[in-house]
């Protein structure tokens, strides 16, 4: 996926649920840049075998909102149930590693990331490069002024009936 904010201009991902992460990372204007698989954290398992494990995103914000990055593992909820025992020494080890670099390590799963939010961004992005004329903008801030709380597609088909 192409995106400014990828530190390689171009975002890998492994899975839908992580693509729908980047979708939102790229609107997000809070999000300075991020980069997938950023690090990768040894630790050692319940046997003191030395493994490897790469968290799938770092995320870093703009000053302006003073936050922590985040280093963030993207799983669905069924997999993390079903797996648990074998992602917890990854996770704390992550937690370790995050804490001790000033950062915040987050499981991310669909409830976070299948929201309102991602349909929100999925309509708008194919907008966000356009010009907009002041006379559409005053329609839009009236239209939505009028409106209270709506969905950016709700809000496109109420300024398409009042043209």
């Amino acid at each position: 996926m192409a995106s400014e904010k990828s530190a390689n201009n171009a975002a890998e991902f492994e899975g839908s649920l992580e693509r729908d992460l980047y979708h939102m990372l790229d609107f997000d204007w809070t999000v300075e840049r991020f980069e997938e698989q950023p690090v990768e954290i040894r630790y050692k398992d319940a046997r003191g075998k030395t493994r490897k494990y790469t968290p799938d995103v770092l995320i870093e914000y703009v000053p302006e909102v003073d936050r922590k990055p985040v280093l963030a593992e993207v799983k669905f909820r069924k997999e993390l149930k079903e797996h648990w025992r074998d992602f917890k020494p990854r996770f704390r080890a992550a937690l370790r590693f995050a804490k001790k670099n000033g950062w915040v390590f987050r499981l991310l799963t669909e409830r976070e990331i299948r929201t309102q939010s991602l349909l929100n961004t999925k309509f708008l992005r194919r907008f966000k490069n356009r010009n907009v004329e002041e006379e559409d903008m005053h329609r839009i801030l009236h239209q939505l002024a009028r409106s209270g709380e709506i969905t950016p597609a709700d809000l496109y088909h109420q300024l398409r009936q009042h043209q």
